[in-house]
């Protein structure tokens, strides 16, 4: 996720806002933050502050997909790859680094 420094810095809009540790010029990383944190930040910074994050069923996002013009066999895949992401059996190779990743504050 990307957003601009400027989002956070316009009122209560932003990490402190919804109640999170604020780092780096009142920016939370986005390697720190949560989907369910990640929504409350996105929610108070479009005026919705009860946006929430829901995790579908596989089966929902696979439907959605398909029903968007892609494989059944790719959705099947791509909910596959984010269960493994999700659960831990599937990782970086080499941790985030300034080095090689462009900054990603929320």
């Amino acid at each position: 996720m990307i957003a601009t420094r400027e989002h956070w810095r316009r009122g209560r809009r932003g990490p402190a806002a919804a109640g999170l540790q604020a780092t780096d010029a009142g920016t939370a990383r986005a390697a720190g933050v949560t989907y369910a944190e990640a929504a409350k930040i996105i929610g108070l910074a479009i005026g919705k502050q009860d946006l929430t994050y829901v995790q579908l069923p596989d089966e929902q996002v696979i439907q959605a997909m398909t029903g968007m013009g892609m494989s059944r066999n790719m959705a099947e895949l791509l909910c596959e790859m984010s269960a493994a992401i999700n659960n831990g059996y599937m990782k970086a190779l080499e941790p985030r680094s300034e080095k090689k990743h462009h900054s990603d504050n929320i």
